[in-house]
């Protein structure tokens, strides 16, 4: 059973004591929980709940105005089942932890169509019966920003203690700059089994862009840009930096595109 070799894979790592389980919700942002290890198996076999209202709170966090999901239904729960994806190491973290992936099913065992990881499933079916099936991949745009700023900043270059400025669009330069972030960023996604292949700079300071080899599994295709925006945002944080994948951090300079090849 995978299950099993997914715990097999915890014994053999003792210095993991927790570990993160989330879901993704229609934001982008994954929702979830910090279990001790010794929870892995019940994370394994759909013995976990979290409320069905999760999936559909604003980027904030807050209930949406009206939602049917909260109040109407006492905020009750799905359950949560693993995807099957292996555990993901999470060594940016100050202690080794790992992330289980799950998506969301009502209780009587019917899909959850506010997981937008459902509401992919179902399309799919539809290809399916077409006899067709979608090849996907996706390049990610973000910005690297200062973390000591109350609004959006360029950082400041590692290499020379100095704020950028260019717009240095396709500067290998630029890239130079933060070589340590994209090594960690490129063995994070080794580990993670998610495709990353060509990084460039973009057209804002601090600006890049890493494209995903193209897989005929667009579920897989989904998590793989989920977790790489979790991979980027991890690794900028250990480098002293913020992540943004934000469309429009700055008004004045050029805003970050998801584009989805198909």
């Amino acid at each position: 059973m995978q299950a099993a070799r997914m715990l097999d894979w915890l014994k053999a790592r003792p210095e993991i004591k927790n570990l993160r389980v989330g879901l993704c919700d229609l934001n982008g942002i994954m929702r979830g929980k910090l279990i001790p290890v010794h929870q892995a198996e019940k994370a394994l076999t759909g013995g976990l709940r979290i409320p069905l209202s999760s999936t559909s709170v604003d980027v904030w966090g807050n209930d949406i105005a009206d939602s049917q999901l909260v109040y109407e239904t006492g905020d009750g729960d799905g359950v949560l089942e693993w995807t099957g994806r292996d555990i993901l190491p999470m060594d940016w973290m100050d202690q080794p932890t790992g992330l289980i992936p799950l998506w969301m099913w009502q209780e009587n065992g019917a899909r959850f169509s506010a997981d937008p990881r459902q509401a992919l499933a179902s399309v799919l079916e539809k290809y399916t019966e077409l006899g067709l099936k979608p090849v996907v991949a996706t390049e990610l745009e973000f910005y690297l920003v200062d973390p000591a700023q109350t609004r959006p900043t360029a950082p400041k270059s590692p290499k020379t203690g100095k704020q950028l400025s260019a717009n240095a669009v396709l500067s290998v330069d630029e890239i130079d700059h933060f070589d340590g972030f994209f090594n960690d960023v490129y063995a994070a996604c080794s580990e993670m089994g998610v495709p990353a292949d060509a990084a460039i700079a973009e057209g804002g300071a601090g600006q890049f862009e890493i494209n995903l080899i193209h897989r005929d599994d667009a579920l897989q295709a989904a998590d793989d840009a989920m977790l790489f925006k979790r991979i980027v945002k991890g690794i900028a944080r250990k480098h002293n930096v913020t992540a943004t994948f934000m469309p429009k951090p700055y008004a004045d300079r050029a805003g970050n595109g998801l584009h989805i090849h198909f």
